[in-house]
């Protein structure tokens, strides 16, 4: 592993580095390093930076939204500072809520809740002004927003569930007694064999049905053995 001879000795709090063993000085220079490595990437292709910014400056953002509110805030620091790079014109935001696809549990949005932009604003150095409206129907998730520079950031805004969540309808119960047949085919040859549904109002007759009459029957037999083998020892004692 190569590194600063700051972070070996633990500098920013990289402790751990500390704990290793048989450091070594390699004597080169981390500026002439660096330079000599950009030399031999661009000698064979031309070497492209990444200019987006991950992240902005934000002002006069509320802490959550709802549904429909209309927002206004400032966004700066939009562009990075270094030589070279391209400079944001135009900023957007959009709604990516979570959740989207579906699923028990998760609010399902209709694509009218989900407007391409939100809203756009024009860039001047590297700042904006940008107001939009928040969508009718909402399940978290976050608002983003985006450059024609490539810069890519998260609002610092809470997204509430405001969706319908999607509940699955009930299933029947089915039962396919083993031997039954349908039509002439025998059970197991893939063909469905007669089934017992439940009507609205009654229950499918299965044989748990039967179940706790028998143990019930169980139980009064053998209370009824204990009590005539009690009383022929109490007829055996006198």
């Amino acid at each position: 592993m190569g590194t600063f001879n700051f972070l070996v000795t633990g500098g920013d709090n990289f402790r751990v580095f500390t704990q290793g063993n048989n450091a070594k000085d390699s004597g080169l220079v981390d500026r002439d390093a660096w330079i000599k490595y950009l030399g031999a990437q661009s000698a064979t292709t031309a070497i492209a930076p990444d200019f987006a910014r991950r992240g902005v400056e934000v002002v006069g953002a509320p802490a959550t939204v709802k549904e429909g509110q209309q927002v206004t805030l400032g966004l700066a620091k939009l562009d990075l500072s270094s030589l070279g790079v391209s400079k944001s014109t135009k900023v957007g935001v959009r709604y990516e809520p979570s959740g989207l696809g579906g699923g028990r549990g998760f609010a399902v949005l209709t694509a009218q809740a989900l407007p391409a932009e939100l809203g756009t604003a024009t860039v001047t150095n590297g700042a904006a002004t940008l107001s939009f409206t928040v969508p009718q129907q909402l399940n978290g998730g976050s608002l983003i927003i985006t450059t024609d520079g490539g810069t890519y950031s998260r609002l610092p805004i809470t997204i509430p569930v405001t969706g319908v969540e999607i509940t699955p309808p009930p299933t029947s119960t089915e039962s396919s007694p083993a031997g039954n047949t349908q039509g002439g085919s025998p059970a197991g040859s893939g063909t469905a064999g007669t089934t017992a549904v439940a009507q609205e109002g009654t229950l499918a007759t299965t044989g748990s049905a039967a179940l706790p009459l028998g143990i019930g029957a169980l139980v009064l037999l053998g209370a009824g053995m204990a009590v005539a083998v009690a009383a022929r020892r109490k007829e055996a004692n006198r």
